[in-house]
């Protein structure tokens, strides 16, 4: 075969390729919808809005959430924590009354715009229309998974409204910070938060907080391996059906999903018109728990909620610093405690 020929073969083949390849694009990117849709809350979401969504989001997240919403993108292989499966309509970050309810649109917003820290989810730029656009058409994948599987369309977004949007309190420590740290470490350590994440004072320190929340209490051991985190029990949540286990941060270590801990992080957050602080970010982190693995704080006095955040913070502020080492050689290289048994 000669080299004019082999040449006529090659450039045949690479336009049969785009051609395909220019169809299979053109089949993806067929607006699916034709008759807008009611929420659970009576919002009617009509249908050219959808379309809209389809497109933004086929640009901006079908590589890691899937064509199909289930969380298989291709990226998204090697991703820890894997995307989100948003044909489930289960999420973990909402500031929702109750926890378990659906998030608000404001939420989602935040989400997207703000990115999850410590994970693969970025904070994403696009345009407002987009940006709406995806939050309703993320919504019908429920139903899609269930016309695929050939079963009623139980999509919670069309049956329920979502939950409450919590906001911020007044800080009832302002002008009395130092005091709610010592507070909030009272709390944290006898309270239940260390039971999942780990204990930050030594084994002496640890019996003189719980002595001073009941003097009479008997202290007979210490939680094992008290200085790491819990894995925790499956949650309900599956990933290509294997049951997700939660590990919670060490907060002098890890990056908190939704917490910003510097300017870069917040600016994202501001420009959709969010100005909480960092601290009022994580008292709502507190106050709606991390559905299904954290419980919500909601039910606990105002007062002790704040104290933690107070106290947490000055964990996550820790964090890559030398302050962080020092904490962590110190606990590493304490002289340990001796406790009687139980009787």
């Amino acid at each position: 075969m000669s080299g004019m020929v082999r040449l006529g073969f090659v450039i045949a083949a690479a336009a049969a390729s785009a051609l395909v390849s220019c169809s299979e694009e053109a089949t993806i990117m067929t607006p699916p919808f034709h008759a807008s849709i009611t929420l659970g809350d009576g919002t009617r979401i009509r249908a050219s809005r959808l379309n809209e969504g389809f497109v933004a989001y086929e640009h901006n997240c079908r590589q890691c959430h899937g064509d199909k919403g289930d969380g298989r993108g291709m990226s998204s292989a090697n991703l820890r924590p894997p995307p989100r499966n948003f044909r489930k309509a289960q999420f973990k970050f909402a500031w929702v009354d109750p926890p378990t309810a659906l998030p608000t649109d404001d939420d989602l917003r935040r989400i997207i715009r703000g990115g999850l820290h410590g994970t693969p989810m970025l904070p994403w730029e696009m345009t407002d229309e987009e940006l709406k656009g995806i939050i309703q058409y993320i919504k019908t994948f429920p139903s899609q998974a269930a016309k695929e599987e050939g079963r009623p369309d139980d999509n919670p977004w069309l049956k329920d409204p979502p939950g409450e949007q919590m906001k911020p309190t007044p800080d009832p420590w302002v002008g009395r910070e130092a005091e709610a740290i010592e507070a909030g470490k009272l709390i944290y350590h006898t309270g239940g938060c260390n039971n999942c994440h780990p204990n930050y004072v030594t084994e002496k320190d640890y019996i003189d907080l719980w002595h001073k929340y009941d003097a009479d209490i008997p202290i007979t051991s210490f939680r094992e391996n008290m200085y790491l985190s819990v894995l925790q029990d499956a949650t309900t949540y599956d990933v290509l059906g294997y049951k997700m286990r939660i590990l919670p941060p060490d907060f002098t270590v890890d990056e908190v999903r939704t917490v910003p801990k510097d300017e870069e992080q917040i600016k994202p957050l501001e420009r959709m018109g969010l100005y909480y602080t960092p601290l009022q970010h994580l008292y709502l982190r507190i106050n709606a728990g991390v559905n299904p693995v954290m419980t919500s704080w909601k039910a606990y006095p105002e007062e002790k909620k704040w104290a933690v955040a107070h106290y947490v913070m000055t964990l996550i502020q820790m964090r890559a610093t030398p302050q962080a080492d020092t904490l962590h050689d110190t606990l590493r290289n304490q002289v340990h405690v001796t406790l009687s048994p139980a009787p």
